[in-house]
Order: C-alpha cells, then structure tokens, then sequence
C-alpha cells in the first residue's frame, strides 16, 4: 500500500500521518497541506490499514461530521481507535459550529478522555465566503453571521465541554 511505502521515509520529518475516515462514496486519496494523508476511509478500515501498515508515524484522524454520518456510535469508534487516533476534528452534524448542531458531544468528550487523547481537537468548517470550497463542501448557508463567530462559539463550546477555561 501507498502509505506503508510512504511512512519510513517521512520518519525523517516531524510529521505524522493520520489516515482520516469519511464517507465510503469518497474514496480518493488527497494529501493535505498539513503533514496528514486524509484516506477517506471508513473508522475499522482505517483501523485495519494501520494495523497492516505498523508504522508508529502514521495514525488514525477521526471528524465528527463524517462520523455522524456513517457510524452507529462515535464514542465507541474513538474508543476502539485508542492510541492509534493521532488528529481530531470537531465539527458540528452539519459542518458548522460544535456545539450549535444534534450532535451528542458528552459521550464524544468521555471517549476522547477515556483513552487519554492529548492532541489538538481541530474546529474544521467551512463558510460561503471561498465559492470553490464551499461548492466542493456542499455549503450553501452561512452556519453563522459570521466566519470569526465560528470559531468563537465553536471554542467557547469545546472548552465548557472539555471542562477547560
């Protein structure tokens, strides 16, 4: 596979490879800016690549949004990623603000605790402001007044949830 070719190479940079679960339809490979290859795989066939691949540098990334969409319980997939979940995007059910969607944040806060997750939890949403990107995302509504209050509201949300200040 292309990522078990890749991953001793990039051992040589501070950099680590999380491979990212989306939707089964989307099924090309993209490499992020940031040192992520996003996969667009589902939660246990990222997990399986990664057992296949055994490279300490290359982890599972988990995204709220996508996750809402395809599995039955997100608590329990982050669980059973454990040590090997390297990046977390926190997204809101339909790509806006965490927090301001029906996505049931407590038991997603729990897992990321329960297997001891000290990485970043990333806020990744989209606004109508970049056409290409919001046509490519699906965006068709603001998901606030405006781009900064995504941020704003999304931290503020993370933080009470995480119990941070």
């Amino acid at each position: 596979h292309h990522v078990q070719s890749c991953a001793p190479s990039a051992e040589r940079f501070p950099a680590l490879f999380c491979l990212c679960r989306r939707q089964c339809h989307s099924c090309h490979v993209l490499a992020k800016v940031r040192p992520l290859i996003d996969t667009h795989l589902p939660s246990w066939q990222g997990l399986k690549l990664l057992r296949a691949v055994k490279a300490k540098n290359v982890k599972l990334h988990l995204d709220t949004f996508h996750m809402n969409i395809e599995e039955k319980n997100q608590a329990a997939a982050i669980k059973k990623a454990g040590k090997l979940l390297g990046h977390f995007h926190a997204c809101g059910s339909d790509r806006g603000t965490p927090g301001n969607d029906h996505i049931d944040w407590k038991p997603i806060v729990a897992a990321l605790k329960a297997i001891k997750y000290n990485q970043d939890v990333v806020i990744e949403s989209f606004t109508t402001d970049v056409k290409v990107i919001a046509r490519a995302a699906a965006i068709w509504r603001k998901m606030e007044p405006t781009r900064n209050e995504i941020a704003t509201k999304g931290v503020k949300f993370l933080k009470k949830a995480f119990g941070k200040k």
